[in-house]
């Protein structure tokens, strides 16, 4: 797992509900990273289905 969210869930003492919403947040940020300026565009969710739980 990603060493962030490692970090953040142990500085915060996720709970497992919360942890496992942190780590589909950081699979979202490694399929479409924020734009680096700019807005933020609503991207097309195809890409997301299909990385995240059932």
């Amino acid at each position: 797992m990603n060493r962030h969210v490692n970090a953040i869930s142990g500085r915060l003492s996720l709970r497992p509900p919360q942890r496992t919403s942190l780590e589909i947040l950081q699979r979202i940020t490694e399929i479409a990273p924020p734009p680096a300026r700019g807005p933020i565009r609503p991207p097309c969710w195809r890409p997301f289905k299909a990385n995240l739980p059932r």
